[in-house]
């Protein structure tokens, strides 16, 4: 399961840079499965399209924020100084 979850991480990664570097339509699944280095069949096994793996791609990323903003928050401080803690 573990190894799953690592190669629809590299999924999600190099689906971001390529769409970062070539937009939505100039990264296709295949393109994105050769960069993961995986076969564009593993692929096919997690997400069904590209629109699937676009929205949980959005999921994927929204969770690392959440995650990155929890761990840097401190409920001790004062809201104000906690806001501009995240600039």
């Amino acid at each position: 399961m573990e190894q799953i979850a690592e190669k629809k991480k590299l999924v999600f990664e190099s689906a971001l840079e390529l769409i970062k570097e070539n937009g939505f339509h100039g990264s296709p699944m295949s393109m994105v499965a050769k960069k993961a280095g995986v076969a564009a069949g593993t692929i096919y096994t997690y997400f069904e399209s590209k629109d699937e793996l676009i929205v949980e791609l959005y999921y994927y990323i929204k969770s690392k924020m959440l995650n990155e903003i929890s761990e840097k928050d401190d409920p001790s401080l004062p809201f104000q100084e906690r806001f501009f803690m995240f600039r």
